[in-house]
């Protein structure tokens, strides 16, 4: 009697009853060997569960080194295809503390400054008291005023926990704050002093052509003068022969005496 065995393929995308694939397993669980299959299959690490949570996600939560190596290496466009505002790999690594995974992701590119609703990498690692991280973040350029949906810094949200802990981190942040201004006034005292330009001199501007309005008021003008001129010439004119009048009847009356 022969038995008859069916192969059957499961295809590497299908999910569990929590949206799970193979892949998401296989990097929760740190089994590298499995994870190079899979991505060979071509699996989409894209792809999220019920969590919206991502393979590269559960690598970096759990501090799974080799498989983020791989992940990124793989698919450098994970670390800017981020489809929730609850978190990043990054926040991820921060908050657990995972100091090797956190400086693996910002290696492959990840932007140190990369916002969710709870703020930005330094608040995960300040606030789960992460102090290797914190200064990694720090050294790093991360920038210490990003706050979150609250409009909180990691620094503000210290201050509201008074543990041993928090405080620590509370004077490295202070510290190396402090740093950073005395390094921005350094930098803006050293710059060299700019000088002026030496202003051009300005060519002669031709005057604009009288405006309508204007031309029309000298024209007016001008006739008025002329015809005032004229006025003054009759009037000087008339004068005269009023006097030459005069005169003739003068001279007509003495001679007429002395006859």
């Amino acid at each position: 009697m022969h038995c008859l065995f069916t192969k059957t393929v499961v295809p590497p995308c299908i999910q569990n009853h929590e949206r799970d694939t193979a892949l998401h397993c296989a990097a929760q669980y740190g089994h590298s060997e499995v994870v190079s299959i899979l991505l060979q299959e071509l699996t989409d690490p894209t792809m999220r569960n019920s969590r919206d949570e991502t393979p590269l996600d559960l690598a970096a939560l759990y501090g799974r080194l080799q498989v983020v190596c791989m992940l990124v290496t793989a698919h450098p466009n994970l670390m800017s295809s981020h489809g929730t505002r609850c978190h990043t790999p990054l926040h991820l690594a921060a908050r657990n503390g995972h100091h090797s995974a956190v400086h693996t992701l910002l290696e492959a590119g990840m932007d140190v400054n990369s916002q969710t609703e709870n703020g930005s990498a330094l608040h995960e690692a300040a606030l789960y008291g992460k102090m290797d991280v914190v200064r990694l973040l720090l050294d790093s350029g991360i920038d210490a005023n990003i706050k979150d949906c609250q409009g909180r810094t990691a620094l503000e949200i210290l201050r509201e926990h008074p543990a041993q802990k928090s405080q620590q981190i509370t004077a490295l942040m202070q510290e190396y704050m402090m740093e950073e201004m005395m390094d921005n006034k350094s930098a803006l005292m050293k710059e060299p002093i700019r000088q002026s330009p030496v202003p051009t001199p300005r060519t002669n501007i031709p005057s604009p052509s009288a405006s309508p309005s204007l031309r029309h008021k000298s024209k007016y003008t001008n006739t008025n003068t002329h015809k005032l001129a004229h006025a003054h010439t009759h009037t000087h004119t008339h004068t005269h022969t009023h006097k030459h009048t005069n005169s003739y009847s003068l001279t007509h009356k003495n001679t007429h005496t002395h006859k």
